[in-house]
Formats: structure tokens, sequence, C-alpha cells
């Protein structure tokens, strides 16, 4: 079945994509996915441990120690392979799919392809600094207007406890 989704929503679907931040809202962090050419945005909710792992790496910082994210990398480094690309290709019952492909000499075809949560699809992705990829029916589906989270996101600034700031602010 999921063949069939790769083929029937091939390349051609495949609109190249960015995430450049993450925000805090009343729901929770989201991933904001920003396809190329396109004036909507993709918000995609994340756990915190997600929302951090992708946010240092987005800020440059440095962190003491290496996140699962990190450890892949390594894996998949030390077996001689690449992430060559992610692609956020499903969405249903309020959930987003996304696929990973790994190229390397050890994979039948030399690729690898793998399903996984889109939070740790884009967290590889930006280690690897490797094009993200929104099918287009995806974004028809779940794309906003960036000012609708823009304006959730000061709501939740404004009304959060102060221990959610600090909370937030430590994370």
């Amino acid at each position: 079945m999921a063949l069939q989704k790769h083929i029937y929503f091939g390349v051609s679907s495949m609109m190249p994509a960015a995430v450049r931040e993450i925000a805090i809202t009343p729901m929770g962090y989201a991933a904001v996915v920003t396809p190329e050419f396109k004036d909507k945005i993709i918000p995609i909710f994340i756990g915190p441990s997600e929302a951090y792992a992708i946010s240092t790496v987005l800020q440059n910082d440095k962190l003491e120690r290496p996140v699962g994210a990190d450890l892949l990398r390594s894996v998949i480094e030390a077996a001689g392979g690449s992430l060559t690309k992610v692609f956020i290709n499903d969405f249903h019952n309020s959930t987003f799919f996304a696929r990973i492909y790994v190229t390397g000499a050890h994979f039948e075809n030399n690729l690898l392809e793998l399903d996984a949560r889109p939070s740790d699809a884009i967290a590889l992705a930006v280690r690897f600094k490797s094009p993200i990829y929104v099918a287009e029916h995806v974004y028809d589906r779940t794309a906003i207007d960036p000012t609708t989270l823009r304006e959730a996101d000061a709501e939740a600034l404004r009304t959060a406890s102060e221990g959610n700031i600090d909370d937030f602010l430590t994370a």
C-alpha cells in the first residue's frame, strides 16, 4: 500500500519546502513547514523533545549530549549512508506521515526508504541539510495563512503563566 501511495504521489507532486522555525501555540510546539513559492504554511504539531532537537540545529546551538536524531545521523554515516531527502507524504486522521530516503552501498539499489514521524524526519533533515518535500495534497488539506499562527503564538505568550514561560525559555 505504501508503495502505491509513493507511485501515485510521485515526484511531480513533491513541493520543495523548508523548516525555519519552531512556533509555540496554545496547542503546543509546531514545526513551521514553508513550501517554496506558496503563501501558506503547514504547522506540524510536535512534542517538546522533538522541538528541542530541531530548534537547536536551526539556532546553531551546540549540545552537550546527542539527541536521538544525532544518534541516527551517526549510525547512517557509520554505515556509509547519507540522507538524501525527506518527504511529508500524507495526512489522515489528524496525523502527518513522512518518508526518509537514505542512500548507501549496503542497501538494495543503494536506497533505503523508511516510514518516519515528520518530527523525526525533519530533525534528521536539518542535521544532514537535506531537502524536505511536501505532497501537494498534504498542502491542500493542511496549509494555513501564516498570520493565523503568529496570532496564536502571541496569544499563547500573553496568556501563559510565568511558570510556563520559564519552562519554555529553559527548555
